[in-house]
């Protein structure tokens, strides 16, 4: 689950 929020969080940050 983890890995599913990173991700998440991870493609937030590069759309930033």
């Amino acid at each position: 689950m983890f890995s599913f929020i990173s991700a998440l969080q991870l493609s937030i940050l590069m759309n930033t």
